[in-house]
């Protein structure tokens, strides 16, 4: 009879043979441009704020869209995303869509560059400022920088495929992601891969007034991306630890 530790190694990989562990899986390689896609990043907000909000406190909160700003004339524009500084030049200026920014006040954010959410379903990106763990929340907005067409495109998309996936598999593909692993490849240092690390399974409904979507927790257990543990043990020998219990979780600790 096998021992224990053979049952679990065996287990172990039979559970890794389930899992896509290249590039090609969204969990791995997160696309975070936000000229195209399903998946919507939410800016100007604090990961901790959003988790106290739909977590602890069991509230709703909705998608705002972004604003354009004026045209700007210098040759070059140096912008600040979410984590890393980005150059825009005049010529890539000129293929690129309208720079928007949030209609949080003081906001002065512009889209990020490739390597900058969607999970298998949504996955949003929550960017705070990583100071403090002040909790407060202003109000109940998500802020994100896309036109009101695209964002009402996206979210449409969202929840069409999230019911859908619902009905015929019984399954909940839709996630809030807090917080991303940038990372490389050994043989492809040049590329750099963003991954989600907290994923929150939410819902999204569709209000009757101003046809407004609202997202809220669906009360089902928040977890680590077990793609990305399992590809950081394997390349790199590094163990992403477990989630606390959601009673003592803090994404900003964490």
């Amino acid at each position: 009879m096998p021992q224990p530790d053979q049952l679990l190694k065996h287990f172990e990989l039979a559970r890794r043979d389930l899992l896509e562990l290249t590039t090609a899986n969204r969990m791995l390689s997160t696309p975070r441009e936000q000229s195209h896609g399903a998946s919507i990043e939410i800016v100007d907000e604090s990961s901790l704020a959003v988790f106290q909000m739909l977590v602890r406190d069991g509230r709703t909160m909705r998608f705002e869209e972004g604003v354009a700003e004026e045209s700007s004339t210098p040759a070059e524009l140096s912008t600040t995303g979410s984590e890393m500084p980005s150059t825009i030049s005049a010529t890539e200026m000129a293929r690129s869509p309208p720079r928007r920014r949030t209609k949080k006040q003081g906001a002065e954010t512009a889209p990020n560059g490739p390597g900058m959410g969607g999970t298998v379903g949504a996955n949003s990106q929550s960017t705070g400022s990583g100071k403090t763990d002040d909790v407060s929340v202003a109000d109940d907005v998500l802020h994100t920088i896309l036109a009101p067409e695209e964002l009402d495109r996206r979210l449409a998309l969202l929840m069409a495929d999230g019911t859908t996936l619902m009905q015929e598999q019984g399954v909940n593909v839709l996630y809030l992601a807090l917080g991303f692993l940038r990372w490389y490849e050994p043989n492809a240092p040049e590329t750099s891969r963003d991954a989600p690390l907290i994923l929150i399974p939410v819902m999204l409904e569709r209000g009757r007034a101003g046809n407004r979507y609202a997202l809220s927790w669906d009360e089902g257990e928040i977890d680590t991306n077990l793609s990305l543990k399992t590809r950081m043990k394997v390349d790199f020998g590094i163990e992403i630890p477990e989630l606390p219990d959601t009673e003592e979780l803090s994404p900003v600790t964490y």
